[in-house]
């Protein structure tokens, strides 16, 4: 009897025990919930070498990566954000927990007819409709499905070109020989060492380097698309580069703005006070210069 009471025991505890292992099962698998996929199978960043943007009432702006750099090529030809380009690329390893058929919906309640923007890489096109009730997520279509996905891509994409074009002032991939100052110029020796011409014995090559130093890393907090922006007469500076190409700006301080403007391709670029101030104007003198007593 005592034998036939353990046993009725052992069997209850062991059905206890799958229950829990049952409930546990429930939880860490979540049954009958959709499961992440991204939305390429195969396509991946390193892929894609042609980006094309189109966004409501904004220019359609092409790039291209063209010897390992992202180069914008049309409305314009300037040298694009390869960060941003690199976030929008991204995109290729979202993931979607939610997919439908395009064919059994109406576009237009997710604000896929017309879509908000365009973006394709190489031959693959992705329209971007409107927010989710419930979440920051986006809709997305891609070929015959729509997917939710986060919502990180469409502000990079609809900024336009102007959100696009690299921020530094001097492109990345050119060599610097001189710059030509309205009052000054500074250019490089054969020696290597910089130069100011008129001369001025105060300063040292160290100060002059530093002061090309700052212009080569002189980004710019914002861009804006202007054509045919009136530049009243501006100061001009001059970059001219070892491959023989040069690169006009317009120094831009009405108004309160520490800004270069391009012409050529109508951006111009906002830059800080503090930055602006430092390429704009003659290098500083060395701290010994300044120092000494008359």
């Amino acid at each position: 009897m005592k034998n036939s009471f353990l046993l009725k025991k052992h069997y209850v505890n062991l059905a206890l025990i799958i229950i829990v292992l049952a409930l546990v099962a429930v939880v860490w698998l979540k049954p009958g919930q959709p499961t992440a996929a991204k939305i390429f199978a195969a396509l991946t960043a390193d892929q894609v070498q042609n980006i094309e943007l189109q966004v409501s009432n904004k220019e359609s702006v092409q790039i291209k990566k063209q010897n390992g750099v992202w180069q914008i090529t049309a409305p314009i030809t300037i040298p694009a954000n390869r960060f941003r380009i690199e976030k929008i690329l991204s995109i290729t390893q979202a993931n979607s927990e939610k997919h439908y058929a395009a064919n059994d919906l109406d576009l237009t309640q997710f604000e896929l007819m017309p879509p908000q923007a365009r973006l394709i890489l190489n031959e693959h096109v992705i329209e971007f409709g409107g927010i989710a009730e419930l979440g920051q997520q986006r809709y997305v279509k891609i070929e015959n499905e729509i997917l939710l996905i986060t919502d990180d891509y469409f502000p990079l994409i609809s900024s336009g070109l102007a959100g696009l074009v690299d921020s530094q002032a001097i492109p990345e991939t050119q060599k610097l020989l001189n710059i030509q100052m309205p009052k000054f110029t500074i250019s490089q020796t054969t020696k290597g060492a910089w130069a100011i011409s008129p001369a001025n014995q105060q300063h040292t090559s160290d100060s002059l380097q530093a002061w090309i130093t700052q212009w080569q890393q002189a980004r710019a907090v914002f861009a804006e698309r202007f054509v045919n922006l009136d530049t009243n007469n501006a100061p001009i500076v001059i970059l001219h580069f070892a491959d023989k190409s040069q690169l006009q700006y317009h120094l831009i301080t009405s108004n309160g703005e520490t800004a270069l403007y391009r012409a050529d391709v109508g951006i111009k670029y906002h830059f800080s006070y503090e930055i602006f101030q430092s390429i704009a104007n003659e290098p500083a003198l060395p701290a010994a210069v300044n120092t000494a007593t008359p």
